[in-house]
């Protein structure tokens, strides 16, 4: 399955990881000798070459700019500016709508190794189906933010973990759910009649829609991810990224 556009969703305010976030947009925060955003677009120059790349920007938005325009031209995403942050679900559909292809939606606060990374890209790419996918890694009920269902592959739909459910007296804290890995390939067209809310995520609303009125797939991550949503997490992105097996030569590192 061919992948015609990347979305990098830049746009959020990044509260949990205040005050690191107050003056620096999420994902420019440091890792090492690169950031989230350019070790994202370094990874999709490299395993999906020829890509067109955009980002959608709002909060500490011209410090994204500012980074873009150090980047050779040839290289260098196209911004998506929007003056409030709309929510997830709503710059999705949005660019969904208005451009032609299947477009690959990455969080840009999440790290990938380039294992991690090259494998999800190379499966996808030799799929052929007329299908969405979701990337998806197991995690124990009490660590995760969602729960994917699905049934032989097929998502059936998603629900996101409250945190009153991660108190005590579920029998099931311990066992292992299968959640979202903050990337989803949307098919051309599978959004075509969907009506986002604003201010919400993907999950659940545009995830449980594609599942229901289209098909999408569950595909396994294979290599280490995190998600950089607080402190701790954070850190470990930057104990990763020192340690990790670099698989291709970096041209953006700061």
């Amino acid at each position: 399955m061919k992948i015609d556009s990347i979305l990098i969703l830049a746009a959020g305010i990044g509260s949990r990881l205040k005050p690191r976030t107050t003056t620096l947009p999420k994902c420019l925060l440091p890792l090492n000798d690169t950031n989230l955003l350019l070790n994202l677009i370094e990874q999709a120059n490299f395993f999906i070459p020829g890509v067109n790349i955009y980002i959608n920007i709002s909060y500490l938005g011209e410090k994204i700019i500012e980074e873009v325009l150090r980047i050779p031209v040839h290289l260098r995403p196209r911004l998506i500016w929007e003056m409030e942050p709309f929510g997830p679900a709503f710059s999705v559909t949005n660019f969904s709508q208005k451009n032609c292809g299947n477009t690959l939606v990455i969080h840009g606060d999440t790290y990938f190794s380039d294992q991690a990374f090259g494998n999800f890209t190379d499966k996808f790419s030799k799929l052929n189906s007329e299908a969405s996918i979701l990337l998806c890694h197991q995690k124990r009920f009490n660590q995760s933010r969602s729960i994917v269902y699905e049934d032989n592959g097929l998502i059936k739909s998603i629900s996101e973990i409250e945190p009153n459910q991660l108190a005590g007296g579920y029998d099931y804290q311990d066992n292992i759910v299968w959640s979202s890995s903050g990337i989803i390939l949307v098919r051309e067209n599978s959004l075509r009649q969907f009506v986002p809310e604003y201010r919400v995520g993907i999950s659940p609303s545009l995830v449980n829609y594609i599942a229901k009125n289209h098909v999408l797939i569950m595909e396994r991550c294979i290599g280490e991810r995190i998600s950089v949503d607080d402190e701790n997490s954070y850190q470990s992105a930057i104990n990763l990224q020192q340690i990790n097996e670099k698989l291709f030569n970096r041209t953006l590192a700061h």
